[in-house]
């Protein structure tokens, strides 16, 4: 939004070289850049609301349900992420979910969506350390 305002105030210098010099010629295109900008201003103010009425403070236009999320070396991109757990004996997928959240405290949800699928209660969880959380281990290791 300051990037837009500092191109408005930009043209608006603009028109008043323009009547200073008597210049018609181009008022029309800078008129015209104006009306553009101050649409794309009003767009913005209008996301801007949602940004800040949504529980996390962000929004994707081009996801709904992504958010930004740490990625590979600490970079912060817009994803999903997918949750799933795999027999590894017939390496079939057995459960999945996609969550907008961190791996972290999915571990004993997973392992519980698992059982249920392959109907068995004493199954070994592997996971890598993304799942850490010392009460979601505790869990998951009571859940019966």
């Amino acid at each position: 939004m300051a990037r837009i305002e500092k191109h408005i105030d930009k043209y608006l210098n603009r028109l008043d070289v323009c009547d200073a010099n008597e210049k018609d010629t181009e008022v029309s295109s800078i008129k015209e850049k104006l009306a553009q900008l101050k649409i794309r201003m009003t767009e913005l103010k209008e996301l801007k609301g949602k940004v800040e009425a949504h529980p996390d403070k962000q929004i994707s236009t081009t996801g709904p349900d992504s958010i930004l999320m740490k990625t590979a070396a600490n970079e912060r991109k817009v994803c999903y992420n997918l949750q799933s757990a795999v027999d590894c004996k017939h390496h079939l997928l057995v459960a999945h979910d996609v969550t907008n959240t961190t791996d972290r405290n999915q571990l004993c949800r997973m392992g519980t969506q698992a059982q249920v699928a392959l109907k068995n209660n004493e199954l070994t969880v592997l996971a890598n350390k993304g799942y850490f959380s010392s009460q979601d281990i505790v869990d998951a290791q009571t859940q019966v």
